[in-house]
This record gives C-alpha cells, sequence and structure tokens, in this order.
C-alpha cells in the first residue's frame, strides 16, 4: 500500500467529499419531492412529544407491537423548541444522522485497520447512496431502523475483534457504551430488529465460537488446517459480545412490552411462516427478485405519483441505458462477491472480510425465507427495506477485498475502482441532485415541487387548517406546510370513514382537539368510491374544492362530531369474547372472478357492549382454506358492525367476498377485535366458485 500515489488517496477524498454534499442537498432539498407521510411521522411524533411532555405519548399508538420510528425524533424534538415543526426539521436531522454514519464508517475502518485510502473509498462508495432505494432507506426515511441498524452493524463488526492493547481497551469501553445505548434504543423498536439484522449477526457470531470451540478442543491432526482464519477468534469474547448484545436489547425489547405496547400481542411468527400453497411461494419468490432488483436501483415498472426513478421503457442506446448496464453489472458484482467470497475467505487469514461475509449470507438466507415463505406479506415487510442492508454491507465487502487485492497485486486496483466509483457517482448525481431541481419557462434553474404543494397552497388561501385524508395524504401535508395545516389520518372506506389509530394520537380525533371548519381530502380511488356514498352525516359539504388529483370537501363543523366514538380505550376480556353467528349457508356458489355478498347475523352473547369504533372496534372476518383446512389466505376481508352491539342485541352485517379462482375451498367466518383476537367461534361455509 505505501506504492501507491498518494494522488489517488487525494481523489477518494475529493468524491467522498463531493457525495456527502449531494447526499446533504438531497436530505435539504431533492427528499422533498419523494417526501412521505412514513417519513413525516418522524416529525409527527417529535411534536407529539413535544405537546404532551412525555418521552413516549401516552396516547399514541405505535401500531402493531413495534414502534416503527428510530430514532431521528428525538433529535427533532429539541429544535422544536425554537423552530416550526417543517420539512427543515427532517433535514437537520439527517444530516445529523449523516454525521453519525461518518464518524462510524472512520471509525471502524480503524478498528478493521483498513488503509486510509479504503476508508476514503469507502465513504465514497457509501454516500453515492447505492441506489435511488437505497438512498431514500437509509438517508431520506431514517426510520424502521434500518439506517440506524446499519450503524449498529459498524459498531458491532468493530467489537468482534478483541482490545490488543491497553489504548485499544480504553477505545472499547467507549465503543460498548455507545453499542449499549443503541442496542437498548433498537429494543424499544419491537421485533422488526430482532429478526431482520440481530437473529443474523448471532447466527454468525454462534457459528464462529462453536467451530472455534470445536477446533481447540481437536487434536492437531483434526483440525481445519486449511482454514487457518478460526485461529484469530477468540470464542470467550464472542460468546462475551453475543450475551452482551443479548443483554441490553433484551432490555430494551422488556420496556417495549410493558411501557409501549402492553396491550398488543407481538406477530405469531410460527403461523406467519407457514407455507399455503406453491402458487404463493412462486408469487412470493418473483416479489423477492423484484424488490432486490429495485433495491440495486434496477425498476423497470411504470412510475407513479410517489415511485422513484425507473428505467420503464428506456433505450439501451442512451445514456439512461448505460446507467441500466452499469446499475446491472454492479448489481451483480455486489450478488455474488459474498458467495464466491464464503470459502475463499476461509481459507486466508482475513477475519473482518468472513465475518461480513458469513454476516451476508446469513442475514441473505434469512430474509429469503421470511420473505418467500410467510402467508402475511406483513411479516416479510422488513424484508423489503432490509435489501437496502444488504446492498450496503455488500458495497462494505468490496471495498475490504479490493484493499486486499491491492496489497497482493499493487496500487492500480485503486485506480480502477476509482473510474467505477466516478461512474457510481455521476448517475448517483442525477437522482440526488438532479431529480430536485427543474427548469423554469425563463430557462433558469429551480428548486422542484412536491406533488403536495399546490393542494397546500389551496387550503392555506381558503384558511383551512385541519382536515383528515388516508394515511398516505395526511402527516406528509402537515409537516410540508410547516404546520399551517394539521391533517390527521382517517380509514375511508365506501361506506365508512373511521379513525386510522396506527401511528397517531388518539387526541388528534376527539372533537373537542379542534373546534371550528374540517375538511375531508380524497385522491384517486378515493373520489370514485365516495363519489354517490358519502356516509349520511357528510353527505353535505359547506365547500368543494379540487386541485389535481385531490378533492376537498369543506364542512362547517369538526366531522368527528358525526364519526368520533371513543369507547372501546381497553381490550374486551377474553370471556367477554363470545359471540353467535347465525344466517351461514352451508353451500355457497359465487362464479370465479365476481365479488359476492353474503348477508350474516351476529348476536351478542357477552355482557359487555361491544364497540363499533374505537381504538378496538369488533369486527367480522373471514379466512379462505382448502376443503382440508390448509390455509390459502388468511384474513380474506373484513366487515363492520353496524352500531355498538349491546348484551343480547342482534345485528345484520354484509360481508363482501371478493373475487376468488375457481375451486371449491372452506370459508371460515368469525369475529375478532382488532389488535385483540379471534374469538373462535366462526361458522364454517362450503364455498364453490365456479
Amino acid at each position: 500500500m505505501n506504492k501507491n500515489p498518494r494522488m489517488i488517496g487525494r481523489l477518494f477524498f475529493a468524491v467522498a467529499v463531493i457525495n456527502i454534499l449531494a447526499i446533504l442537498f438531497y436530505q435539504a432539498v431533492t427528499y422533498r419531492v419523494f417526501f412521505h407521510s412514513d417519513s413525516a411521522i418522524i416529525n409527527v411524533l417529535a411534536g407529539e412529544m413535544v405537546r404532551t411532555g412525555r418521552f413516549f405519548p401516552e396516547e399514541w399508538f405505535y401500531g402493531y407491537g413495534d414502534v416503527w420510528i428510530v430514532y431521528n425524533h428525538v433529535f427533532i424534538a429539541p429544535l422544536l423548541l425554537f423552530f416550526k415543526n417543517s420539512f427543515a426539521l427532517h433535514a437537520a436531522s439527517g444530516w445529523i444522522f449523516s454525521g453519525l454514519l461518518i464518524l462510524s464508517t472512520i471509525y471502524f475502518a480503524k478498528r478493521a485497520q483498513l488503509p486510509t485510502i479504503a476508508t476514503f473509498a469507502l465513504l465514497a462508495t457509501l454516500f453515492t447512496g447505492i441506489s435511488p432505494y437505497v438512498s431514500e432507506s437509509l438517508f431520506g426515511q431514517m426510520s424502521h431502523g434500518y439506517a440506524w441498524g446499519f450503524l449498529f452493524l459498524l459498531l458491532t463488526l468493530g467489537a468482534v475483534f478483541p482490545p490488543q492493547t491497553l489504548s485499544e481497551g480504553a477505545k472499547s469501553r467507549w465503543h460498548l457504551g455507545a453499542l449499549a445505548v443503541l442496542l437498548f434504543l433498537l429494543g424499544l423498536t419491537g421485533v422488526r430488529f430482532l429478526f431482520s439484522i440481530l437473529l443474523p449477526l448471532f447466527a454468525v457470531l454462534a457459528t464462529l465460537t462453536c467451530v472455534k470451540y470445536l477446533r481447540d478442543g481437536a487434536q492437531p491432526h483434526q483440525r481445519l488446517s486449511y482454514h487457518p482464519v478460526f485461529d484469530g477468534y477468540h470464542s470467550t469474547w464472542l460468546a462475551a459480545v453475543i450475551g452482551f448484545c443479548s443483554v441490553c436489547y433484551g432490555l430494551g425489547l422488556v420496556l417495549n412490552k410493558l411501557w409501549l405496547t402492553e396491550t398488543i400481542s407481538y406477530m405469531n411468527i410460527a403461523s406467519s411462516l407457514t407455507i399455503t400453497s406453491f402458487e404463493e411461494v412462486a408469487t412470493h419468490f418473483r416479489l423477492f427478485i423484484e424488490g432486490y432488483f429495485f433495491s440495486a436501483g434496477i425498476l423497470l415498472n411504470p412510475p407513479s405519483d410517489y415511485s422513484l426513478p425507473t428505467f420503464h421503457s428506456a433505450p439501451i442506446v442512451s445514456l439512461t441505458g448505460v446507467e441500466l448496464i452499469f446499475r446491472a453489472v454492479l448489481f451483480t458484482w455486489f450478488f455474488f462477491l459474498p458467495w464466491a467470497l464464503l470459502f475463499k475467505s476461509a481459507k486466508e487469514d482475513n477475519r473482518l472480510l468472513f465475518t461480513l461475509v458469513l454476516f451476508y449470507c446469513f442475514s441473505f438466507m434469512l430474509t429469503f425465507i421470511f420473505y418467500v415463505f410467510s402467508n402475511n406479506l406483513a411479516v416479510a415487510m422488513p424484508a423489503i427495506r432490509y435489501f437496502a442492508l444488504l446492498q450496503i454491507l455488500s458495497a462494505v465487502i468490496s471495498i475490504v477485498f479490493i484493499a486486499k487485492l491491492a496489497d497482493l497485486w499493487g496500487g492500480r486496483v485503486w485506480h480502477l475502482y476509482f473510474v467505477v466509483v466516478v461512474f457510481h457517482s455521476l448517475f448517483a448525481w442525477q437522482h440526488l441532485v438532479g431529480d430536485g431541481l427543474t427548469r423554469t419557462q425563463n430557462g433558469s434553474v429551480a428548486f422542484k415541487e412536491s406533488p403536495f404543494d399546490p393542494l397546500i397552497a389551496l387550503l392555506r388561501e381558503h384558511n383551512l387548517v385541519y382536515g383528515y385524508a388516508s394515511f398516505w395524504n395526511a402527516s406528509v401535508n402537515t409537516v410540508l406546510s410547516a404546520g399551517d395545516v394539521n391533517i390527521v389520518g382517517v380509514t375511508i372506506q365506501p361506506d365508512n370513514i373511521s379513525p386510522f389509530r396506527v401511528l397517531a394520537s388518539e387526541a388528534w380525533y376527539r372533537p373537542s382537539f379542534h373546534q371550528g371548519p374540517t375538511f375531508l381530502l380524497l385522491r384517486g380511488e378515493e373520489r370514485q368510491h365516495m363519489q354517490d356514498q358519502l356516509p349520511e352525516p357528510l353527505a353535505e359539504p359547506s365547500a368543494v374544492h379540487e386541485v389535481g388529483a385531490f378533492k376537498v370537501l369543506v364542512y362547517d363543523f369538526n366531522i368527528m362530531d358525526k364519526l368520533y366514538d371513543g369507547s372501546a380505550r381497553e381490550p374486551l376480556p377474553a370471556s367477554e369474547r363470545y359471540g353467535e353467528l347465525s344466517g351461514c349457508p352451508a353451500v355457497l356458489e359465487m362464479p370465479a372472478g365476481q365479488e359476492r355478498r353474503i348477508a350474516l347475523n351476529v348476536t351478542n352473547l357477552s355482557q359487555i357492549t361491544w364497540p363499533y369504533r374505537g381504538a378496538y372496534p369488533v369486527r367480522l372476518g373471514a379466512h379462505l382454506l382448502t376443503p382440508n383446512g390448509e390455509p390459502v389466505q388468511a384474513d380474506l376481508l373484513r366487515a363492520a358492525l353496524t352500531a355498538n352491539l349491546a348484551p343480547g342485541e342482534q345485528d345484520s352485517v354484509e360481508i363482501l367476498l371478493p373475487p376468488t379462482e375457481a375451486g371449491d375451498y372452506r370459508l371460515d367466518v368469525d369475529l375478532l377485535q382488532e389488535g385483540v383476537a379471534w374469538f373462535g367461534n366462526a361458522c364454517t361455509i362450503r364455498l364453490v366458485v365456479r
């Protein structure tokens, strides 16, 4: 490495600085174009912390046993004492995260004893954003634990190697302290981080510990002498790292259960991994492949209003076509390199490379299993975001491998990789910078508008400050308008509008929270559904405005005066989840590909009134099974009660069967309380689809 000219190191440093500046521009300007409610919730939760004065707001619905948000709202909350809650604060929190990522990368490189040129090359590569999707996940949204999970990996992979000197020991104390805090915070996020990152890491550490333990106890002539990499590990230290991670993360997970989600059951992973049919496995496999290509920046589907740049209908002989070819080649390198190095690196004394490769292979396999063999895509959803981490991990493996090649073949290896980084950076700048800029009619360059800006301008013009919309059209407008407009998430159905109690506060829905006019925001299919069938209390708005794809229905009152039901803040006791379904036909025939409605009678046989709205409404649901009882589609449908159902009362509920492929099925219709449990007294219908 000493023979390498200093110039190439300076060039890598220059590209790294330019790429970091491009990421900062992306977080402050370009990401505003792609900003959405899942990202805006970071700001909204920070605002709720300040409003309530509680680190964990008491009435906040974290959703399905996960906090989901990690942990940029902690950076935003103090700033709210001085600034309005806006997209600028989201960008500021992104800059803080980027700074932590730079420091963690440098620390990781120093602990792993990578040469300086490799450190600059790693920073230059990471801050290309890898792909538009990875950029959005890591530097834009910064939630779901995956961005912070990567920081955790950098710290943990550094901790795998025990300190060799007193100086390293002193640094390790700070290192382990930071790792303990990060693990505790990630434990507070619930189970997602456990299955997507911590489980494969434990698999790596356990494998290394067991192999090292068995190897040390074997006779010299029986050892795996052609795998010298295992000689460099310390089994006691590895076991200590496993115990340390387990205790810190477990403490956070226990407090998650006690503080945040004490009334919500965690996902049943065992049942969610049931293989229902080969057709479903094939479908999930196709989605897995598409998702993995998408994470590499290769998306061929037509773009939508919210999608990132795609290569849909892109000619090969064009700049876009060249980028497609480049990303395909880079994706192939990133995908196959770890697998090719799995056994190769074990035969060499390179613990860092072997540990990285082993983690990548374990995490890829576990992600594949969770995604392809899950009969509930909600369990597999973390895998979609986790593709981003796999791409980043591949980039780290590539840099460590290239540093090894440079030791063997000379510094010109870095020259070739510099060319790759330059091309990668040029294509990345198109998205990180170019997608945030546009040309005006007079030819000047200006920042591009968000798709929501015309809507916000309309709402400001008519002095509309509080309203309701579906989740994806709610919080994003609150943050982009810097709080001038507050929009709360609701579930919009053709015959019902109800609070959407996920990543929201119960206080927002109480009529007393806002006194005065409100509005209902409709978009796309919602406009079609509500065209002729608004719920009766909302049938006659005082004004109607339209802008782009949005329709705004204005009312002189808070519509939650008519819609809100604050009952059922607590789940029903198990003894009160007892009712009767009548009117179920023994056999039901329906044409293939068409809907079918069935009217059923529901009787409350408990001693408590069942709520039809609120935090835990009682509803009808159904599972579609084979005649032998094997699952075909769990949670096939939902149907709401028409009103609160008192003990002994009966309600007539109509369920809508969606179009189904031809075949013989068993339909189990049952009562359930959302977020709590199924009642378990289903009526069974033989469903014949022809």
